[in-house]
């Protein structure tokens, strides 16, 4: 990022000049160097010549600043209570009796009044302002201005920085401008490293004597006679070695930036500059993220302790670390305080009062290893079609996420909770989880979670894991059988009451159902509501594998990526995929057929908010309404009445469509389900593909599926017919409506059908199967289908 100078003007510089040199030769002529004159100004001429436009020109690489998704508040907003003040904590903001300043909230019952930090969003600089929320029945029930009392239609909190993206020396720094600095932590930090800044010429004569007095006495150094201009040089240009000549190229560097820039530029420039840390491998540099860093909060909310420490660190960070070394740096807090009462910064009764109070430092720290490390994976993944890494690392790009930390949290909450009762209650080790929940309406991806240690970096299952999917392919078996409702529609009878056999080169072998029976001629929303696998077979292999694995590439799949085999094998999910292409596929559903690819990004921004790229959301119809009408009311079915009724029997109340999901010898256990709002996957399985005892759909992925999703407030799903489509009552046991007789005993449902296709004669009250003989040859892979539900 560039760091912009401005130079003195020529007359002032003139002026200037003639002041500024004519000190240097009294300086020089009552040291006694008068004949060193000459040579003095040709080493300056030839450090300006040498220096050139170097320092203006300097970029600074500031990392781009990865956010998750600013919390936007208005009236009737659902939103808990609970919720909005975890936001607030995790963004650092400070409960208190009185919103003296931003960055502070004071709640009682149902209200909470906020102190919001300023923020520069795309749109404009959202100032810091005063803010009261009422929240009735997990909705906003009143938003007000605290300053006005006026309504507000809509306030953002601002966003939670996430990630950081560095450049490969790890440097890391949020740039100031001198305007943005607290004149006290200015006048402190001169008061404790340069007290004749807006005096000297660059460097301090008196100053570096005083030092060599000093230090001859002690024998050893102990103080330095560096300018806060001498010591940018060295830290901007120099390496630090202390070598005389270093020593004297640095001063003459000294003369010529101080002679050439405004005292206010080059202070700017050291505040940004200045090193203040480590964390890990990321260099701490700057006041701006040295504030973030040990206190969680911008300069401008900075305490006098909180700037007396800060300034108390510049001459050793590691020594007055006040994390690391608290007793060490509270004593030299202490000492700070001290210098700014003899400076008159502050009163000597404000002093006694300050050494009472303690650090306040962060105990842990804002680390610049991301939290969401699984998250940021998918961010990089995608930003990458954006930007070069030069930008990214450089330029001080801001880049907005779609991250969710609310619904984050659940989602770890439920991986971390859930594996463990899942491995104690059936008798299982070593298992891993991952899961991603996403908007609809959007496709922005609001938490991702890809190891069971959600803290840790490395593999990320919700992205890398391809792993098989079992029985949540065959909603998109349904699916393109429905989108023939000639031949096709939920009652439709398929045939469960006989077994078939396959050859393989000469080896007979035969799919089962998960329960091993046959259940006779049932209606197809039955077949799938069951997960049975002989009737999903038949059904796949009549209208065909190959339609069925174009109707996943329609839904989402990518076809550069996944080459499945058109065999019967793939019709029971013997086919391997990740957790985020699921997720994709089962969002278009979702969606009412319409294609929104998931996304990670909303928008990327310089730091003035000007917008640099934005993800436009862009529907794609790949499925017409009726028949994802039709399916989504089958997948309904699946929770209500089938292997997806633990969802009901976890507490979630809301009007939803899922299907649960078991592999061969229970190697992978999966749910994949959509509200009104949101569509969600969870896979759970261990990373060698061995067995996991019984562990399927329903006990698996289900439980951490309803974990994550549950404390959520969540809509229902759409139930309104759609005008192609029409209800029609139906006796479950034939696929036609009912005679005008009654039928004692028989189950009647209303179902949807395609407009046109709806059957409109009754039939019997009892199915008289036809004759038939059901075999497959050809040459097929033997596959036991004995384990998927």
């Amino acid at each position: 990022m560039k760091f912009t100078l401005k130079k003195r003007t020529f007359g002032s510089r003139i002026n200037t000049a003639l002041r500024y040199f004519l000190r240097l030769i009294i300086y020089m002529i009552v040291g006694g160097a008068f004949l060193m004159i000459p040579i003095f100004f040709y080493f300056l001429i030839k450090t300006n010549q040498e220096l050139g436009t170097q320092f203006e020109d300097r970029s600074w690489s500031v990392p781009a600043r990865v956010y998750a998704r600013p919390l936007e508040l208005y009236v009737n907003k659902s939103i808990k209570k609970e919720d909005l003040l975890l936001e607030l904590q995790m963004l650092n903001y400070k409960k208190t009796n009185q919103l003296s300043q931003p960055g502070s909230y004071h709640e009682h019952e149902n209200t909470v009044n906020i102190y919001l930090r300023e923020f520069t969003y795309s749109d404009g600089l959202a100032p810091a302002q005063k803010i009261q929320i009422s929240i009735n029945q997990n909705k906003i029930s009143e938003l007000k201005s605290n300053q006005h009392d006026q309504a507000i239609n809509l306030i953002r909190i601002e966003p939670l920085h996430i990630a950081s993206i560095y450049p490969v020396h790890n440097e890391d720094r949020i740039l100031l401008k001198r305007e943005e600095i607290p004149q006290l932590l200015v006048d402190t930090l001169l008061a404790m490293e340069d007290r004749q800044f807006y005096d000297h010429l660059g460097i301090n004569p008196k100053a570096i004597i005083r030092a060599m007095i000093a230090n001859m006495k002690a024998g050893r150094k102990e103080q330095g006679g560096s300018t806060l201009t001498q010591q940018l040089v060295k830290n901007y240009f120099l390496t630090p070695a202390q070598t005389y000549e270093r020593k004297i190229q640095e001063m003459f560097y000294a003369l010529i930036i101080d002679w050439r820039y405004p005292k206010d530029d080059v202070l700017e420039a050291y505040m940004n500059e200045i090193y203040l840390g480590q964390d890990g491998s990321r260099a701490i540099h700057g006041f701006g993220l040295a504030s973030e860093f040990f206190f969680g909060k911008p300069v401008s909310e900075l305490s006098i302790n909180n700037i007396a420490t800060l300034v108390g660190i510049i001459p050793s960070p590691s020594a007055y670390n006040p994390r690391n070394r608290p007793t060490t740096a509270l004593k030299r807090r202490n000492l700070v305080l001290d210098v700014m009462a003899r400076q008159n910064l502050i009163s000597h009764e404000e002093v006694e009062e300050l050494k009472q109070m303690p650090l306040d430092v962060l105990e842990t720290a804002p680390s610049g290893i991301t939290k969401y490390p699984a998250f940021i994976d998918l961010v990089s993944k995608q930003i990458k079609e954006l930007y070069a890494s030069e930008a990214l690392t450089s330029d001080g790009l801001k880049v907005f996420t779609t991250l969710d930390p609310i619904v984050q949290t659940y989602a770890e909450k439920a991986v971390i909770e859930t594996l463990p009762a899942i491995e104690k209650t059936r008798g299982v080790k070593d298992i891993q989880a991952a899961i991603i929940i996403s908007q609809n309406n959007t496709g922005e991806v609001e938490a991702l979670v890809g190891d069971r240690q959600v803290r840790q970096a490395g593999f990320n299952r919700a992205l890398s894991a391809k792993r098989q999917v079992g029985s949540l392919i065959k909603p998109f078996i349904y699916l393109r059988a429905l989108e023939e409702p000639q031949r096709f529609s939920l009652g439709t009878l398929l045939d469960d009451q006989t077994r078939f056999e396959m050859n393989s080169g000469g080896k007979v072998w035969a799919p089962n159902n998960y329960d091993r029976k046959l259940h006779g001629w049932i209606p197809l929303i039955t077949a799938l509501t069951k997960s049975y696998n002989i009737p999903t077979i038949r059904l796949g292999l009549d209208v065909g594998v190959n339609n069925v694995l174009d109707t996943l590439y329609r839904l989402g799949l990518n076809e550069n990526e996944y080459h499945f085999p058109a065999v019967p094998a793939s019709l029971l999910g013997a086919i391997d995929i990740t957790v985020f292409d699921v997720t994709q596929m089962y969002s278009t559903i979702a969606n009412d057929g319409y294609y929104i690819p998931l996304k990670s990004i909303r928008e990327v921004t310089q730091q003035d908010g000007t917008v640099l790229a934005q993800n436009i959301v862009e529907p794609k119809q790949v499925i017409y309404q009726g028949p994802n009408f039709l399916i989504t009311k089958a997948m309904q079915n699946v929770i209500d009445a089938g292997t997806g009724g633990g969802i009901r029997r976890a507490g979630i109340k809301t009007k939803m469509a899922g299907k649960t999901g078991t592999t061969n010898d229970y190697r992978d256990a999966w749910f994949a389900g959509f509200t009104g709002d949101r569509t969600a996957v969870a896979w759970v399985g261990k990373d060698d593909n061995t067995r996991m005892g019984r562990v399927g759909g329903a006990t698996g992925g289900l439980p951490v599926w309803a974990a994550a999703m549950k404390p959520l407030i969540l809509e229902d799903i759409n139930t309104t017919t759609p005008k192609d489509v029409v209800d029609v009552r139906i006796n479950m046991s034939t696929g036609l409506p009912p005679p005008n007789y009654s039928c004692p005993g028989k189950q009647i449902l209303t179902l949807p059908y395609i407009k046109g296709y709806q059957p409109t004669y009754p039939g019997d009250c009892d199915f008289y199967p036809p004759e038939t003989d059901f075999d497959f040859g050809g040459e097929f892979e033997p596959f036991n289908f004995d384990s998927f539900e």
